[in-house]
């Protein structure tokens, strides 16, 4: 790699202004860090100090004891950091230390300090502002059930699981408890699913359908007559097979979709993780989803789709798919999918097979405003990595590069989740 040329792209990119598609700020209430915590006990970042030896109950927020004070937890902590130091999720951590609070190293002499600063920020009302101004973060997608300080810099995402999902994620009480409503029949199904989403996003200003079903699932066309006795049937509590369960939600993602077209929400697909056995959530990938997805896609060609993917596995066939439906977009990095390595594959395969017009590079699926900036600071790393390779491979030229910079970063996520023209 050109070296010159890449910090000369690097540049580039930095300065331009950043749409964050997907996050879980207000989560609990948190906005920004309350204190170092949040920020070193990020759940990755905690998932690989307990690999490293560090006992679970200090680094996975889940897990804490509660005779465990802030302060003791990165205490114990803090030796187990240089085993890390290797990882994406570390230089993302130690990035934010340093962009945020000018701490560049944080070891046994210094952690105190290191504690203090974050503290000091904490109570500071502009800060989650301050961080976002920083990061050159202009819009963050955020779950409308949420109660931000200060509205302006979010927009409003749906949870779409329980509606989409209906007989495979969704008991009949839990639909009931979702939308207030118990139906009766297929077609009562369908007429308290269209006024649910009209109504939530009508009084939320939602303009995203966040979509997380199990990777298993398979699209299945059906319409109302085949699914009479199913919905009956899942009414009363009896246990559908897998292939009933797939035939039932296909047939309320049918009238999801069409609804979120209606009304402007766009359907964010994520797959490449599963819990095995009830275990913790492991990279899978599974053909059949994407491939009967993309039959759901197709049926639908007036609603957007994005899909987030968790796994490099299927960022080639994705990529694909892209490419032939123009209502079906592929955006960032999940998950075990958020690596240097696997996000300059995710972009050199956009970057080579799509529009500039038609992907995004960034979400955060950050818990914390502080997160947004380490994570969008890998991301941008990586968006420079690949795209010098293409100038350098003699495949681009570099006077391109700032408006595909700017495209997925800035103008599609733009265009797409607030409407906005260029």
């Amino acid at each position: 790699m050109d070296c010159v040329r890449f910090d000369s792209i690097r540049s580039i990119i930095e300065d331009i202004p950043v749409i964050d598609i997907h996050s879980h700020l207000g989560t609990g209430g948190v906005w920004q860090a309350r204190d170092l915590t949040d920020i070193m006990f990020y759940h990755w970042l905690g998932t690989e100090l307990r690999n490293a030896g560090c006992p679970e109950h200090v680094c996975l927020s889940s897990q804490k004891g509660a005779e465990l004070k802030a302060k003791d937890r990165v205490r114990i902590a803090v030796p187990y950091l240089r085993a890390i130091r290797n990882t994406s999720n570390y230089w993302a951590f130690m990035g934010i230390m340093s962009e945020l609070y000018g701490i560049e190293e944080i070891d046994d002499h210094n952690w105190e300090r290191a504690f203090e600063v974050v503290a000091e920020r904490a109570n500071e009302p502009t800060w989650e502002t301050e961080v976002l101004r920083r990061a050159r973060i202009e819009k963050v997608a955020i779950h409308a059930a949420t109660s931000p300080r200060n509205a302006s810099p979010y927009f409003n995402y749906l949870l779409g699981e329980q509606l989409y999902g209906v007989g495979l994620v969704s008991s009949a009480e839990a639909f009931e408890k979702v939308t207030g409503s118990s139906p009766k029949c297929a077609s009562d199904l369908e007429q308290i699913l269209v006024a649910h989403i009209e109504r939530q996003a009508s009084a939320t200003g939602s303009t995203a359908l966040h979509l997380w079903l199990p990777a298993t699932w398979r699209y299945t066309e059906t319409n109302m007559d085949d699914v009479e006795d199913l919905v009956k049937r899942w009414l009363s509590g009896v246990m559908l097979t897998d292939s009933e369960r797939n035939r039932l939600s296909s047939f309320t993602a049918d009238i999801v979709a069409r609804e979120a077209g209606k009304q402007g929400l766009v359907v964010q697909v994520f797959h490449g993780s599963i819990a095995y056995e009830g275990g913790p959530q492991v990279t899978t990938w599974h053909p059949y989803f994407l491939r009967t997805l993309i039959v759901h896609v197709g049926k639908h060609p007036k609603t957007k789709f994005d899909l987030f993917l968790g796994t490099r596995a299927a960022s080639h066939e994705a990529t694909g798919l892209a490419r032939l439906y123009p209502n079906l977009s592929v955006s960032g990095a999940w998950w075990h999918g958020f690596t240097p390595t696997t996000l300059v594959e995710f972009f050199r395969d956009r970057l080579e097979m799509l529009p500039m017009t038609r992907w995004n590079a960034f979400y955060s699926d950050a818990y914390c405003v502080e997160w947004c900036l380490g994570k969008l600071l890998v991301t941008k790393n990586r968006l420079a990595v690949a795209l010098t390779g293409l100038v350098d491979e003699h495949l681009l030229d570099e006077s391109d590069v700032a408006n595909i910079a700017q495209a997925v970063l800035y103008e599609n996520p733009k265009r797409d989740y607030l409407g906005a023209t260029k």
